[in-house]
């Protein structure tokens, strides 16, 4: 689709800081998930629907990419959003 190849594509994501694709990949469904996050009433929507959205298919994985890319848990992440709103 890219008319491009694996060679070029993987140089280009690990020269923007990315290890993989894979990586870049978690980076940009992250990215969704606190953006959908700070657009919706937390209380109003379930974390799986954010997370699911985002396109992770399970809360176990979605948890760990969470804290590997943030540092924090997603529950810590939602407590300081709504401390920071308060």
């Amino acid at each position: 689709m890219l008319k491009s190849n694996n060679l070029y594509i993987s140089k280009s994501i690990k020269a923007n800081d990315f290890s993989n694709f894979n990586h870049y990949l978690n980076t940009c469904r992250i990215n969704n998930v606190k953006k959908l996050l700070s657009e919706n009433d937390i209380s109003r929507v379930t974390l799986m629907y954010i997370y699911t959205e985002s396109g992770f298919s399970n809360q176990s994985t979605f948890n760990r990419v969470f804290k590997q890319i943030e540092g924090i848990t997603p529950t810590e992440y939602i407590s300081n959003l709504q401390k920071d709103i308060n």
